[in-house]
């Protein structure tokens, strides 16, 4: 008989989890400036709060601890921004800065003014900043999946 945890998988069934790494990394190096600043800034909210701020690197080990078998673990680099050669690679990376870009305030607001204590206008005009160096194309960045 299954236990509660399996009730919704058989026996011999898969399941595919995917998530992310929140750190953010580059071809050229350490990354600095503001956009490893706001990385930090939202990775230590989410701790202060009890919020695991990257899950995908701790899928394997939870997956075995509860119980699954044959666990096979892949990561993989999303370019952030057009920076890539390879053309399928290039339209990921646009897509994914796109999403980046597009959803700062939403990563941050309540992050930045609840738990760091930011005033809105202040979020709003670091933000400002945070995306104006991730469209800078600067930087050949990259997040692991």
């Amino acid at each position: 008989m299954l236990t509660s945890r399996f009730r919704n998988i058989r026996p011999g069934g898969w399941i595919e989890l995917e998530d992310f790494d929140m750190a953010i990394y580059s071809e050229d190096g350490p990354v600095d400036g503001i956009i490893s600043e706001w990385f930090s800034m939202i990775i230590n909210a989410s701790s202060r709060i009890g919020r695991e701020h990257s899950p995908g690197p701790k899928l394997e080990g939870w997956l075995t601890s509860a119980g699954f078998e044959r666990v096979m673990h892949r990561q993989f680099k999303i370019p952030v921004g057009e920076w890539p050669e390879d053309v399928m690679l290039k339209e990921v990376g646009f897509q994914y800065l796109a999403q980046m870009v597009d959803g700062l305030e939403a990563f941050s607001l309540r992050l930045m003014c609840d738990v760091l204590d930011w005033k809105i206008e202040d979020v709003w005009a670091f933000l400002e900043k945070v995306a104006k160096e991730f469209l800078s194309n600067g930087h050949r960045l990259y997040m692991k999946l």
